[in-house]
């Protein structure tokens, strides 16, 4: 049953995608050879890719600065942006 803990819940757990895309983008460039692939361009990749999608991912997880759950009538539980927040200046 949906309820808004349980809604709760899979808005922290959604709040992994960032780290999702990131591997997926470091898949990508492992996969076509990429020069930011290689080893010695690892810390580039880690700091340009890898530690701004932890941090995106640690404030949804950790805060509700980024998404909230509400109910809306015929559609049910909606993620909406949370206006005024500064985490959305990201």
């Amino acid at each position: 049953m949906r309820t808004p803990e349980n809604i709760g819940l899979y808005l922290r757990v959604s709040a992994f995608w960032p780290i999702v895309i990131g591997v997926f983008f470091h898949f990508v460039t492992v996969f076509c050879d990429h020069p930011l692939a290689r080893k010695e361009n690892l810390w580039a990749l880690i700091l340009g890719v890898y530690a701004p999608s932890l941090a995106i991912s640690l404030i949804g997880l950790l805060t509700d600065d980024l998404y909230r759950a509400i109910y809306r009538e015929r559609y049910g539980y909606v993620y909406t942006p949370v206006t005024g927040s500064y985490a959305n200046l990201l």
